[in-house]
């Protein structure tokens, strides 16, 4: 099992790198040299320090701070006057993010104006550290990270962004809950030789013209195998746009890396049977996996809480789109006002570009809690990056409640599973909606064309629900002797599909 606090845990802390600029311990930034910044650096900077040997970083952190518990560190927070452009009017404000037990990589923050640099240094006087009692004279500790928020048009802010631990960042649109986390860069995701958690080690963060709508920031990035320069802009509206360009640095061969990588929780739901006595119907940060393949076919993989580790891999040469979506967003099928999962962001990557051969990455990871970020997805390359090779990449990423791009054609919406009609057996129901079959003549020539791996389809009917514009699909699945299958599903008129295609992995 695989916690998010035991990878985050597992992820060495990095001192600010010597080629860099970066202050003597306890400076300010009015105190900071002027340094020239220009992203095509940025690159070269990346491109040399993948020539040079990896140096294992320190995460030794200072008492009382290296033995925090989570109410103490999320107790601590930067006083609002120490904020990077407190008052709002430039449309964003950055928050320093302090360093703690579980977020101990020192990461450099730089604000960039006109292309010169001022280093944003660490004093104590920065942050409210509630009733924890710190020495004095510390010296600049850094910070583990940074949180985005934007005051918009009526003076309302939000809190859109935090990039924070490894090189994982999170966002929201406006009205939303932190859920999802994105992956600037993934390097072996569930690989028995182990995954390896590359880390951001410093930002340069470009100041906004007054009342901007978007933020354009740049970030660099180490590991063992490999470092990359990304370069990122994020743009307001009801969806939080993230643009972001990476280019990658193999430090070691890399033949197995993800591309628009991300992650979230999912502990139980109606695709899979989970303990009665659950106060909560649901419990899920999303609900499945959305593809938009090169050959245009829409594809629905829910995801489950898997008893054993799986790994899919979705074939596919240049895709169009994919991501991690929350489908289901009623409160009433969550009944959670603490977390309100109903209100967790879908992520939809956007290739830009032509991304190649590989194949979209699913690994569900066997999870007994539920913060647990057990579901993984990534784009991974068919191509092997040689040591001292180079590669682009980028895409635009859609943290939203529902993606821009949707298939044109009948939507899943609901996947359940249960006990089928004999003790071996599992029944599935899945719905299908759309505007069409709410019409009179709905049912005239549907189908669901089913297939299986393995075993054999009893029992199948199909009903439309024409009040709630839904078709239901109902099957019982006989495994046989098999202990795995790959079931799929598409509703077809005269011959032409006329939903997406669900798709789902049956293990014993």
């Amino acid at each position: 099992m695989v916690q998010r606090r035991d990878v985050l845990k597992g992820v060495g802390a990095a001192g600010l790198m010597a080629a860099l600029p970066h202050l003597a311990p306890g400076a300010r930034a009015q105190d900071a040299p002027a340094s020239a910044f220009a992203p095509h650096d940025l690159e070269k900077r990346a491109a040399a320090l993948a020539a040079s040997a990896y140096h294992e970083p320190s995460t030794t952190l200072p008492a009382p701070f290296a033995t925090l518990n989570p109410p103490q560190y999320q107790a601590i927070h930067a006083r609002q006057e120490a904020w990077i452009w407190q008052g709002g009017t430039r449309g964003f404000m950055i928050e320093p993010l302090h360093r703690g037990p579980i977020f101990a990589t020192p990461v450099a923050l730089n604000t960039v104006t006109n292309g010169s640099v001022a280093h944003i240094g660490y004093t104590p006087s920065q942050f409210d550290f509630g009733d924890l009692k710190v020495p004095d004279g510390l010296s600049d500790l850094g910070f583990s990270g940074f949180a985005i928020h934007y005051v918009d048009a009526a003076g309302v802010r939000h809190k859109l962004a935090i990039f924070q631990g490894a090189s994982f960042f999170r966002a929201v649109a406006p009205g939303q809950h932190f859920g999802i986390t994105a992956r600037a860069l993934s390097i072996r995701t569930a690989d028995v030789r182990g995954e390896e958690f590359p880390q951001f080690r410093e930002f340069w963060i470009e100041t906004p013209q007054a009342a901007a709508t978007s933020l354009r920031f740049h970030a660099l990035i180490d590991s063992p195998s490999a470092t990359a320069a990304v370069h990122f802009t994020l743009h307001t509206g009801d969806a939080t746009i993230i643009d972001m360009e990476s280019f990658i640095c193999a430090r070691q061969t890399l033949d197995h890396f993800g591309m628009g990588g991300m992650a979230a929780a999912y502990f139980y739901g109606p695709i899979n049977a989970h303990a009665t006595d659950q106060l909560r119907p649901q419990v899920h940060q999303v609900d499945g996996l959305s593809l938009n393949t090169g050959a245009g076919e829409w594809i629905w993989r829910p995801v489950a809480n898997r008893a054993a580790l799986q790994v899919s891999v979705f074939a596919d040469k240049s895709p169009r789109g994919f991501g991690l979506l929350q489908r289901d967003r009623h409160f009433e099928d969550y009944e959670d006002e603490t977390h309100h999962d109903e209100a967790s962001p879908s992520l939809w990557i956007e290739p830009q570009g032509d991304w190649g051969d590989g194949g979209v990455e699913l690994v569900e990871i066997p999870s007994s809690a539920e913060d647990n970020a057990n579901i993984v997805a990534s784009f991974r390359p068919a191509a092997t990056l040689s040591a001292g090779g180079t590669q682009r990449y980028a895409c635009r990423q859609f943290w939203c409640w529902q993606p821009p791009d949707e298939a044109p054609l009948a939507r899943i919406v609901a996947t359940l599973g249960g006990l089928g009609l004999r003790p071996t057996w599992r029944a599935f129901i899945v719905e299908f909606q759309s505007e069409d079959f709410g019409l009179a003549d709905a049912a005239n020539g549907l189908t669901a064309k089913i297939s299986l791996g393995s075993g054999s389809l009893e029992g199948q009917t199909l009903t439309v629900r024409r009040k709630a514009k839904r078709v239901r699909v109902k099957f019982n699945f006989n495994p046989d002797s098999a202990t795995m299958s790959e079931l799929r599903m598409v509703l077809m008129r005269g011959g032409h599909n006329v939903s997406e295609t669900w798709l789902y992995r049956w293990t014993a």
